[in-house]
């Protein structure tokens, strides 16, 4: 999906009872053997994000007015885990996914759903090429 402008980089704190349920289905899911555990049984514990990350932004619609959207991309929770420790470590994730993944570039974002939720859409991934103008730049240098 193409956008208007550059989205904004939404964080939010997640909710109390949401972190709670996730992490009593991470106790429960460290309590089952699994077939990938190594040889002494044990299994990575899953990590907490206690933050929501989204973007907010118009598409291309003539009457969009507006979306919210949830980024549940890879990419967003690595960047994440790389730079928490850091006091500025939003502006740092902004400055990726708000600056560096859209000037300059052709950028589109990849939505999908959920069977359950089927008019609820999220962010699956950013797709962002350099434009071809920028590409031909490059050639040249």
């Amino acid at each position: 999906m193409r956008v208007k402008g550059q989205p904004r980089l939404l964080i939010t704190k997640r909710k109390k009872d949401q972190i709670h349920k996730w992490e009593s289905g991470a106790r429960a899911k460290e309590q089952r053997q699994s077939l990938f555990a190594e040889n002494n049984g044990q299994t990575t514990t899953l990590e907490m994000c206690p933050w929501r990350f989204r973007y907010q932004y118009e598409c291309l619609e003539p009457k969009c007015r507006g979306h919210e959207q949830t980024i549940i991309d890879w990419e967003i929770m690595a960047l994440w885990r790389n730079v928490m420790d850091q006091p500025n470590w939003q502006d740092k994730m902004r400055q990726k996914f708000e600056t560096q993944m859209w000037i300059g570039r052709d950028t589109m974002l990849f939505v999908g759903n959920q069977v359950g939720r089927p008019s609820q859409y999220l962010v699956l991934g950013v797709f962002w090429p350099p434009t071809r103008d920028q590409m031909m730049l490059d050639l040249i240098a």
